[in-house]
């Protein structure tokens, strides 16, 4: 979409509801110097994009990254202002607000389509949904276990490397390969995965996509908790997780599965102390 500049405008007002473009004139003297700007070159278009803060806030929360955060942003007139940062244009911006609202905006109609379906069509499509699924069963059976996990499943040194990306730390290599790999593991999009390592300070969009491509059509392995230790990719120390100090806890997918045990034990222990409840409601209406 980003290279689409002559289009980017067109898309824009369409998604969104206040969206405005400046000239960019610090570019300008930025690139005076020479010897480190070639690469700002190649990603900066001159353009200085502002979007309206209800379209930010409504967009936002599912984008990672510290500068997708209202706290971070600079507001006038009610509008945001998406800096050109050196590897990371105000139109990359702006283009990866637009894939946020664009898949929005089709799980929307997908979600009003499936309302629709009649009977007939239903029973069409029961055989081949079925096949599918038997299919992902079958390949993939441990996997779609670990698709489930919410972000609060995730183990500490796959938050803690997102929140240095996030925050421009320049995480090593091993780490950069575990972040992608466990992504890949837990059936994150690739442009989830992509979106995490957008804070780093090396960060280039073209080779940081070819390479989380390679990790996910690669199927690799995530790291164990020995090898991430080495690594120094590990922020645990003994006593900060309960769950990382068991003894058998030696792997970052281990932790995913005994935190979705844990939720699942505790949700059914929930809903037998509603059912244990509701008889001893009925029976104090018959009283009275």
């Amino acid at each position: 979409m980003t290279k689409d500049s002559e289009n980017l405008e067109i898309i824009a007002k369409t998604f969104l509801s206040d969206i405005e473009k400046d000239v960019d004139l610090s570019q300008s003297k930025q690139l005076v110097n020479t010897n480190n700007n070639r690469r700002l070159r190649q990603n900066q278009d001159g353009n200085l994009w502002k979007i309206g803060m209800p379209d930010f806030i409504e967009i936002c929360p599912k984008i990672t990254g510290s500068r997708w955060r209202l706290a971070n942003a600079q507001i006038s007139k009610g509008k945001i202002t998406l800096f050109n940062e050196q590897q990371y244009s105000s139109s990359a911006k702006l283009a990866r607000l637009l894939r946020e609202r664009i898949k929005h905006h089709i799980e929307q109609e997908a979600l009003q389509k499936m309302q629709n379906i009649d009977m007939e069509l239903a029973l069409r499509l029961a055989e081949p949904v079925g096949m599918v699924r038997n299919l992902m069963a079958s390949k993939a059976s441990e996997a779609i276990n670990l698709v489930g996990a919410e972000e609060s499943d995730w183990p500490p040194c796959m938050r803690k490397i997102i929140a240095d990306l996030a925050n421009g730390v320049n995480v090593n290599h091993f780490g950069r390969l575990f972040l992608a790999s466990i992504s890949a593991k837990l059936a994150l999009p690739e442009e989830s995965c992509i979106g995490f390592f957008r804070g780093a300070p090396d960060f280039s969009e073209s080779t940081t996509t070819y390479q989380v491509n390679h990790v996910y059509n690669g199927e690799y392995t995530p790291a164990s908790c020995g090898k991430l230790k080495v690594n120094h990719n590990c922020p645990v120390l003994p006593g900060d997780d309960r769950l990382c100090d068991i003894s058998w806890m030696d792997h970052p997918l281990k932790y995913i599965r005994a935190t979705q045990r844990w939720k699942a034990k505790n949700q059914q222990a929930q809903a037998n102390i509603r059912q244990d409840d509701e008889p001893l409601d009925a029976e104090n209406n018959t009283r009275r």
